[in-house]
Order: structure tokens, then C-alpha cells, then sequence
């Protein structure tokens, strides 16, 4: 089975740029940048794919994970999705997806768990990473 990952972008003033090393060979690409006491995320998800929203019982909804441990971030709830009769929904974020969470952290994690309608690729952990905010002039 292939493994997905993903591509972390770096917030650097106001323009993005990628991490390093972090190419997707499945397409989905994250975007962190801080917007005062929040970092927000901007995750596109390419056609064909979804992630997991909030309400995801079966697969591993998006989070956002600092020093090893989950923190609360606003993740939508996803569109009710119906895979199989004999299986609850699924809820399914498509297309551009954006989260915010409130922490002064500059680096973490995204947890990600990429899908297509036939296969659902291990989770990953995606290093994120936004600049500094800047010491107010003296």
C-alpha cells in the first residue's frame, strides 16, 4: 500500500514556501500560517481525495498535534458520506480545507489521513512550521 505524504509549507511574512524535501507524490498540500495567537492551515486536497473531518468515526480525522500530544483546533465537521449499508457514515472533506488552532507553538504536526473512493493510505504526521512574530520595533 502506498503511503501518503504530503507537502508542509512554511509561513515566511506573507509568502509560503515549501519544506524542504516534502514533495507529494499524491497531491495534497498543507499551508500553515500564524494569524495572531492562531495558527491556521489551509489543506488542499486534490480531486479524487478526501480527508477526514471532525464527526469520522472509521478513519482518523485532520488534528494538529504539538509536543506529541493532540491540541483542540476548529476542524470542519466533513460531508456525510455513505461507503457501504452495513458501515456508519463517513464524513469527507474535499477540495481546500481550512483549520485554525489557538497556540503560541511555532512547529507541530498535522495528522492526515488521505483517501481515495478505493484506498485509504496510512495516516501521516506532517511537519509544520510558521515564522516567529517579530519584536515590535524600539
Amino acid at each position: 500500500m502506498t503511503w501518503l505524504v504530503a507537502s508542509a509549507l512554511a509561513n515566511t511574512g506573507s509568502m509560503a514556501v515549501p519544506v524542504p524535501g516534502s514533495i507529494s507524490q499524491e497531491g495534497v498540500q498543507v499551508t500553515a500560517f500564524r494569524r495572531g495567537e492562531t495558527v491556521v492551515f489551509e489543506v488542499d486536497v486534490p480531486c479524487g481525495m478526501h480527508v477526514y473531518g471532525r464527526k469520522e468515526k472509521l478513519g482518523l480525522p485532520l488534528a494538529v498535534i504539538v509536543d506529541g500530544k493532540k491540541v483542540r483546533a476548529t476542524v470542519p465537521p466533513g460531508e456525510r458520506t455513505v461507503t457501504h449499508p452495513e458501515l456508519p457514515p463517513s464524513y469527507w472533506l474535499e477540495g481546500l480545507v481550512t483549520l485554525e488552532a489557538r497556540t503560541e507553538a511555532h512547529a507541530g504536526e498535522l495528522r492526515v489521513q488521505a483517501c481515495t473512493d478505493d484506498t485509504c493510505y496510512p495516516p501521516e504526521r506532517l511537519p509544520w512550521s510558521v515564522s516567529l512574530p517579530e519584536s515590535p520595533a524600539k
